[in-house]
């Protein structure tokens, strides 16, 4: 007899485009993962996130074509700092991406194992 939580668990998994058999091998490709982060309730935070990567390369463009057109040591040094603060903040924007995917990637392994936990239990 299942459970609700196992019936939850199929719900949630048919929702999410489960086959219904278990396969170890199948993953999702990197642009699977990259458009599958682009829906659902942090969908917003994405968004922001790839708009914000795109203003600051955008600083970053700007502070290296302005750090070689400087007249004097000064504006070299703030334009410099202006080119490396973004690529930072890039960088991290980046790397806030990527863990939000793999948290995703994650969700969706033990959404899977949960059901083949549930498919073995059923067997027995």
């Amino acid at each position: 007899m299942m459970s609700d939580n196992d019936n939850d668990i199929r719900a949630a998994l048919k929702k999410a485009d489960w086959s219904g058999e278990y396969d170890a091998g199948r993953d999702l490709t990197f642009h699977d993962m990259l458009a599958g982060s682009f829906r659902g309730q942090s969908r917003w935070m994405s968004v922001m996130a790839w708009i914000h990567i795109f203003a600051f390369t955008g600083l970053m463009v700007v502070g290296i074509v302005f750090f070689f057109q400087a007249d004097t040591t000064r504006d070299q040094i703030l334009w410099a700092t202006v080119f490396l603060s973004s690529t930072v903040m890039v960088m991290m924007l980046k790397m806030w991406f990527w863990m939000a995917m793999n948290r995703n990637a994650v969700t969706r392994e033990i959404k899977r194992l949960e059901m083949r936990i549930a498919e073995l239990a059923e067997r027995e």
